[in-house]
C-alpha cells in the first residue's frame, strides 16, 4: 500500500554510521538543525513515490517520516548513549508518530472544504484550531519486530482520537442537512470503532533515532483509515457555518423570488380583471343596441324567452366562476368571461328577429318598462 514520505534529499532514514558524526544529515544547515531541535518537522517528498524506475520487481512503499528533538527522558528511558534504539512504548517515540496523524489531518481537511474553484471555505488558522481540540493517543503498544543490528523499532497499537462533542454535533448536524450518513454510520463503514466520542483502530509505525540520539524519526503508512475518517468528521463540523449561510442565502432568495412572482401575478390578474370588464360591456352594448333595434312588438313576443335565457346565463356563469378558483378575483373574471362569451352567442339569435314587423327607428319610439325588464342583458 503507498504511503507518503516525510524526508529531504532521500527517501529512507540514514542506517546509524559506524563512526560518530556531528550531525545525521550533513547537508542540513546549522539553522536548520536548531529548528529541528524545538520542534516537530514534516519534509515533504523530492518526488513521486512510484516511478517507472523504482517499481520494476515490487512496490516501494511512500512512508510519512516525522522527527522530533529527543528529550531527556530520550536519554534515560529510551535512548542511551552513541544512536540506542528507542523504544516503541517511549513518548519520544509516540509523539512524531501524534505529530504525522495531525499533519495527515491537515492535508485532508484542506482539500475537503475547497469548492469548485479550488479556495478553501474555512480558514487555515480554523482548520489548525479544530485539530487542537482533539485528542489523539496510541494505547496497546508493542513491539512487532526489531533487529538487533538496527536501531530501527516497528511497533503496533491502537490509534485513539477524541473529538470535542460540540465538533461531533456539528458534524451530525451538517451531515444530516446534506443528506449524508451519521458520524457513527461513517465510522462503521471505515471499520473504525466508536466509544462515546472517541474513536479507535489499529495503527503500524517505526521509530529510529538519528546517530547522535539527538531527534527520533518515525514512520507510518498513510492510508490508515483514521486519517480519511477524522478529517471527514473534522470537515463536516466546519462546514456547518458555511452550509447554514448557504442555506439562509437560499432562503433568502427563494422568498425574494416568491416576492416578485405573487407581485407580477397580482399585476396580471388585475389587468385580467380590467380586459374581461371593458369586453363584457362592450358585448352587453352589443346586444342592447340589438335589441333596441328590434320591433316593439317582436320584443314584447320575445321577452319571456330573453329573460329565461338571462336567468340561465347567469346560473350557468355563477356555476362555471366556482369551479374555476377560489380566489374572489379569479372568480369573478371567470364570471364576467362567461357572461361575455354567451352573450356573444345569443347575438346571432336575435339578429333574426330583426326582419320580423320592422325595425324600431328609435329607442325611445317605444320606451321601455321603468323597471327596465325589456332589457335583455340585465333584466
Amino acid at each position: 500500500m503507498a504511503v507518503l514520505r516525510y524526508a529531504t534529499g532521500s527517501r529512507r532514514v540514514p542506517r546509524p554510521a559506524p563512526a560518530p558524526r556531528r550531525s545525521a544529515r550533513p547537508n542540513r544547515s546549522r539553522s536548520a538543525q536548531s529548528r529541528a531541535s524545538s520542534k516537530p518537522m514534516i519534509r515533504r517528498p523530492m518526488h513521486a513515490a512510484f516511478t517507472k524506475s523504482n517499481c520494476r520487481k515490487e512496490a516501494v512503499m511512500n512512508r510519512i517520516y516525522f522527527a522530533v528533538a529527543a528529550t531527556l527522558a530520550l536519554g534515560t528511558a529510551a535512548c542511551g548513549n552513541g544512536g540506542t534504539a528507542v523504544g516503541c512504548t517511549a513518548e519520544s517515540a509516540q509523539a512524531p508518530v501524534v505529530g504525522i496523524v495531525k499533519d495527515q489531518l491537515e492535508r485532508a481537511i484542506s482539500a475537503k472544504v475547497r469548492g469548485e474553484d479550488g479556495a478553501r471555505s474555512v480558514s487555515l488558522s480554523k482548520i489548525r484550531a479544530a485539530i487542537g481540540q482533539l485528542v489523539i493517543a496510541i494505547d496497546d503498544i508493542r513491539t512487532s519486530k526489531e533487529d538487533p543490528n538496527s536501531t530501527k523499532r516497528f511497533c503496533t497499537g491502537t490509534l485513539k482520537v477524541r473529538f470535542d462533542a460540540d465538533a461531533l454535533a456539528d458534524a451530525d448536524h451538517t451531515r444530516e442537512t446534506a443528506g449524508l450518513n451519521s458520524v457513527s454510520a461513517l465510522a462503521d463503514a471505515a471499520d473504525i470503532e466508536r466509544h462515546a466520542d472517541s474513536f479507535t483502530t489499529g495503527i503500524e509505525f517505526n521509530v529510529q533515532p538519528t546517530d547522535n540520539g539527538d531527534k527520533v524519526f518515525a514512520e507510518t503508512e498513510s492510508g490508515n483509515n483514521m486519517f480519511d475518517f477524522a478529517a471527514e468528521v473534522l470537515a463536516s463540523g466546519l462546514l456547518r457555518a458555511s452550509t447554514e449561510e448557504s442555506q439562509r442565502a437560499a432562503a433568502q432568495a427563494e422568498a425574494q423570488q416568491t416576492a416578485e412572482q405573487n407581485a407580477a401575478l397580482g399585476e396580471q390578474r388585475a389587468a385580467n380583471l380590467a380586459s374581461a370588464k371593458t369586453d363584457n360591456q362592450l358585448a352587453a352594448q352589443t346586444i342592447g343596441a340589438t335589441w333596441q333595434a328590434l320591433a316593439g312588438a317582436t320584443r314584447q313576443r320575445l321577452l319571456p324567452q330573453q329573460r329565461a335565457w338571462i336567468a340561465k346565463k347567469n346560473a350557468d356563469c355563477k356555476v362555471e366562476a366556482a369551479s374555476a378558483s377560489i380566489d374572489a378575483n379569479d372568480k369573478e373574471i371567470a364570471r364576467l368571461n362567461c357572461d361575455t362569451r354567451l352573450t356573444q352567442e345569443r347575438l346571432p339569435w336575435l339578429a333574426n328577429f330583426r326582419e320580423e314587423g320592422g325595425v324600431s327607428t328609435s329607442a325611445g319610439a317605444e320606451p321601455l318598462p321603468s323597471s327596465g325588464d325589456e332589457r335583455p342583458n340585465d333584466l
